[in-house]
């Protein structure tokens, strides 16, 4: 008879009978699914078709620079074993990212994972960039390495290409033999960017007036490169000259990726001659009865027109225009070097009629507008006699002239009237339509008039009026005479001597020891009102701020 204790027996012995047959069978199901379905089989290779896919979550991840992004990935099963998957950034350096590679561990049973992306903000401007973010996993578990695109969208604001000046005024005989023009990029670029310069100007280039030794129709900025120099070298010749302009102008990106800043687009650059004024000066017009040159044709209709010479002129032109100084009365003769008197005949002049004797000294074959020209003259029988405007002067010139030398207040010469009773003196605009300084009234027989607190602007033309009074009823006859004068704009004999400073330092020179303040010392320029003295850097930044110094004469 079996009792329980026999059937707990044998129920124990079939129970474990059948666990070993059950975890026969487990195990045989084992073996069968890792020879198929698991990453590693018995004999160490996996079958292309049991490899685990990853897929990002996106096709493409957009970054902003300066900004992370987390890149979400799934895997096509958990793995059944632990592992690691590796990342790495391609074509990149850590100047871009602050991580480009790494390890990322995974557990049994996982089956997705992410990649934390984060960027580097900087000053350059680079453009979005791509780059592949590689992910790589044991060959005996995943397929191939999986590569993402990365786009890094560039937060820096498009760098912008300018002048550092607008213009600024060099002597012909700088000390240095050229000027130099300052091209800035508003902050580093990662590409070359070229740009093309346009070169104008009244000058004459070539090496006539200047030529230019570097940049001369592209500026290029190298990857991080903010700044660039274009070198124009100046030829002091012995010609007396007008101001002289050079101009550069930034025309269009031809490479790279910036932005021309149009409100400094232009630089110009003002050659100033250091050679002496025209000696040349229109004396008057005389004609029929006249006996001295002077600014009426008291009677006939032929005049004579009267100037000093010029230095080193190669010939004249003279002409008769009507009072608006436009219309041709006696058309233009060209005259040899060393005429000083022309006489236009068979051309009437009429009574009471004012005109305007238009004369020019030609330099070096090049027409100069510096000369005295212009000169009002009027046909009138009545008119007093001996009368002419000398000229203007001021400052330290020597003589009344065509030129006042720097912003100074003008003076005002002229030859005595026969018969005036007193005279009107004024400043008016080139135009005759303004008067800069008001009509002062002078007594007879004084021939010239200075006037206080009237400064005049320089580079400005101006003409000086003077009208000689009638003695018989002191009225204002119809001769109302004009002298044209330019205001020069810059001085002459002007040199800075050096710098110095400190205990050691007796001379002025381009060296000073250190840590010391800064002596600076120059001539004394020829008309010169005042000086502004600063000190800069190579980089043209101011290290001592400007001050102004007063002339003491």
């Amino acid at each position: 008879m079996i009792t329980f204790k026999h059937l707990l027996g044998l129920n124990c012995r079939i129970l474990l009978l059948s666990f070993f047959v059950v975890s026969c069978d487990l195990q045989k199901s084992l073996d069968g699914y890792v020879g198929k379905n698991s990453e590693i089989d018995g004999s160490g290779s996996t079958p292309a078709d049991r490899l685990l896919a990853l897929t990002p979550d996106q096709a493409e991840y957009i970054i902003a620079e300066g900004t992370a992004r987390t890149v979400n990935i799934q895997m096509s099963r958990p793995v059944l074993v632990a592992t690691v998957i590796n990342w790495q950034i391609e074509d990149s350096t850590i100047s871009d990212f602050n991580q480009i590679s790494g390890a990322i561990p995974l557990e049994v049973g996982q089956d997705t994972f992410s990649v934390n992306i984060s960027t580097k903000h900087d000053l350059v401007y680079e453009g979005d960039e791509r780059f592949i973010l590689k992910v790589i996993g044991d060959a005996n578990i995943f397929q191939p390495p999986l590569r993402i695109p990365l786009l890094i969208t560039d937060s820096s604001p498009v760098p912008s290409v300018s002048f550092a000046l607008a213009s600024q005024n060099v002597d012909e005989d700088e000390a240095s033999g050229k000027a130099e023009v300052i091209v800035n990029l508003s902050q580093p670029s990662s590409v070359t960017n070229k740009i093309s310069l346009v070169v104008g100007g009244t000058a004459s280039g070539a090496g006539v007036d200047y030529f230019v030794v570097s940049n001369s129709t592209e500026v290029e900025f190298l990857p991080g490169e903010i700044q660039k120099t274009i070198t124009v070298n100046l030829v002091d010749d012995a010609l007396p000259e007008s101001t002289e302009t050079v101009s550069f102008y930034l025309d269009t990106v031809t490479s790279g990726h910036v932005n021309i800043d149009v409100a400094n687009q232009l630089h110009t650059i003002y050659i100033i001659d250091n050679d002496s004024s025209f000696s040349f000066n229109i004396l008057g017009v005389s004609g029929g009865a006249d006996v001295v040159v002077n600014n009426f044709l008291t009677s006939g209709n032929i005049a004579t027109v009267s100037w000093t010479d010029s230095v080193t002129e190669t010939g004249y032109h003279v002409s008769i225009l009507a009072n608006d100084g436009v219309t041709i009365v006696c058309p233009e003769v060209a005259l040899p070097a060393d005429t000083t008197t022309h006489t236009f005949v068979g051309c009437p002049l009429a009574e009471g009629t004012t005109y305007r004797i238009a004369a020019d000294a030609v330099i070096a074959a090049v027409r100069s507008d510096a000369g005295n020209n212009l000169i009002a003259f009027t046909v009138d029988s009545t008119a007093p006699t001996g009368f002419q405007i000398l000229g203007a002067f001021g400052a330290n010139d020597k003589a009344p002239d065509n030129y006042l030398a720097g912003d100074v207040n003008p003076a005002i010469a002229w030859l005595d009237a026969t018969g005036e009773s007193n005279y009107l003196v004024s400043i008016q605009d080139d135009l005759l339509t303004t008067e800069i300084c008001p009509a002062v009234q002078v007594p007879a027989n004084v021939t010239a008039y200075t006037f206080s607190n009237c400064v005049l602007t320089r580079g400005e033309f101006y003409r000086a009026v003077v009208i000689a009074r009638d003695t018989a009823n002191n009225t204002t006859p119809a001769t109302n005479q004009n002298f044209r004068f330019l205001v020069t704009d810059v001085p002459s004999n002007y040199i800075i001597l050096g710098v110095k400073g400190g205990t050691g330092d007796t001379t002025a020179d381009d060296h000073m020891d250190d840590g010391v303040d800064p002596i600076i010392e120059w001539e004394v320029a020829s008309g010169a009102q005042y000086y502004e003295v600063t000190l800069l850097n190579m980089n043209n930044t101011i290290k001592c701020p400007m001050q102004v110094i007063l002339v003491v004469r």
